[in-house]
Parts: structure tokens; C-alpha cells; sequence
């Protein structure tokens, strides 16, 4: 009798015991969450903003700045995708560089190094609604190339491959989608990778410029380089208009 009422009194405390440790590790819990909240510390608005514009609609890091898509609209084309520093403080704002009047321009965004990339699902340029995407130098805004959809959607506007998709930087490299490509079967999808010859006489540099800073100014290219030109890019064989900046706040 002695012995089970002490393993009854052993039991008891193993439970008080377990209960006790389940409490502090939850008050830890909770304590750690409360001290890491984000809270918003500004609201940042189309520079641009018109009906529909969905402001917003992709977004990418450049470097210590941000890229925002969207489908804001000019006097000649709907499309656009805005250059912001770090700070929230627009930098540029890059329009379709097509005449069409929505050509998805801005429906994804990316980086790699000191170029930005864009994609235009919708551009007409390689056939109806074949897509696009672009390469712009993130220090200038300038067009350096289009890469084209090199299989385009005999059946488009009523079948699209959606090239364009996605876009970002691969090291050197630039991957494009296309999630309804019909290349592997019915809308069953593809990547393509974009990637640069290499440096040749012509002095193309392989190594993207990066945006500059912006408390310093543009850098100088390295000397006996250039920027890519279009050719120099090939595939190798194988409605909220509101944006939200939120800021992590570490407690003691």
C-alpha cells in the first residue's frame, strides 16, 4: 500500500513538474513573439495612379531598392512598373516600351545584379498576345533588350503561353516562364534560360552592373566593357493600389 500511494506521489509531481515546464516555455513564446512585431511605417501609393492600376501586383528586391509592377496608365500605353530606394521615395517610373495599349507590362518583376527585368504576358510583338520580357539598366531606366517568346501560341489570342510569367536573375543568367507552354504537352508549362556568350573581343562583360547606392554616385564601368547589347542574350538548347512597408521592431 506504502509503495503505491509514494508512485502515486512520484506521478503527481512528473505532472506538476510537466505542466510547470509547458507554461514557462508558452509565456516564452508569447514573449518572444510580442518583441519581434512587425509595424507598419508607411504607406506607399502609385506615383501614377489610375483605375485598375493594381498597384502592387509584383514585387522584387534591386539592390538596396524595390521594384513595384503594376498596370498604371500614361497618355499612349497601360503597364508600369516603379523604382523605389530604399526609403520608400520613387526613384523612376518605366512604362511600356510597346505601342499596344496593355500588353501585361508589369506582371511580374526581378533583378539581377544592376539590371532590372520585367515581364509583359500579353506583348503582340512575337504574334497575338505572344509575351515578353525585358532587360532594363536599374541605374538609367534605359532598355538594354526584349527577349521574345521563341515558341509562340499558334492558337493565341485564345490559347497563350503566358511567357513572361516570372522573370528573375540566375547568377549571369536570366530565367523566364511560361506556365502555359505546349511544348511538353497542353498547358503543361516551361522555363527558359537566357544566358550570355562569353566575353569575346567585343569586351562584354558577363558580370551585371550593380545600382548604385543611393547616397554615392554612378560608378564607371570597368574599363574595355560595355553594356550588353540585345544579340549578345540567347536561350541555350536544352485590384489593390496600395502598398504596405512594415518594419520589425525588437523589444528588451
Amino acid at each position: 500500500m506504502k509503495s503505491i500511494f509514494r508512485m502515486s506521489r512520484r506521478s503527481s509531481v512528473v505532472t506538476v513538474f510537466a505542466i510547470v515546464t509547458l507554461l514557462s516555455l508558452t509565456v516564452s513564446i508569447e514573449t518572444a513573439q510580442a518583441a519581434t512585431q512587425f509595424r507598419l511605417v508607411k504607406t506607399i501609393i502609385s506615383p501614377n495612379p489610375s483605375g485598375g492600376g493594381f498597384f502592387g501586383q509584383s514585387l522584387a528586391v534591386a539592390g538596396d531598392r524595390f521594384l513595384v509592377g503594376s498596370r498604371d496608365c500614361n497618355d499612349t500605353v497601360c503597364g508600369a512598373v516603379h523604382l523605389f530606394d530604399s526609403d520608400g521615395n520613387l526613384v523612376r517610373s518605366i512604362f511600356a516600351p510597346t505601342p499596344e495599349g496593355f500588353s501585361g507590362f508589369g506582371d511580374s518583376v526581378g533583378a539581377m545584379g544592376g539590371y532590372l527585368l520585367v515581364g509583359a504576358t500579353l506583348d503582340d510583338t512575337a504574334g497575338p498576345d505572344a509575351g515578353a520580357a525585358y532587360l532594363f539598366d536599374g541605374a538609367t531606366g534605359d532598355l538594354l533588350q526584349t527577349f521574345l517568346n521563341p515558341n509562340p501560341d499558334p492558337g493565341a489570342p485564345f490559347s497563350r503561353d503566358f511567357f513572361g510569367n516570372s522573370v528573375t536573375g540566375f547568377g549571369d543568367d536570366v530565367l523566364v516562364s511560361a506556365p502555359d507552354e505546349d511544348i511538353a504537352g497542353d498547358d503543361a508549362g516551361a522555363v527558359y534560360l537566357l544566358t550570355e556568350p562569353p566575353a569575346s573581343s567585343s569586351g562584354h562583360s558577363l558580370a551585371p552592373p550593380q545600382i548604385p547606392s543611393t547616397s554615392s554616385a554612378r560608378p564607371s564601368p570597368p574599363s574595355g566593357t560595355t553594356s550588353p547589347s540585345p544579340q549578345d542574350w540567347t536561350i541555350p538548347r536544352s485590384r489593390m493600389e496600395v502598398l504596405y512597408t512594415f518594419s520589425m521592431e525588437i523589444g528588451t
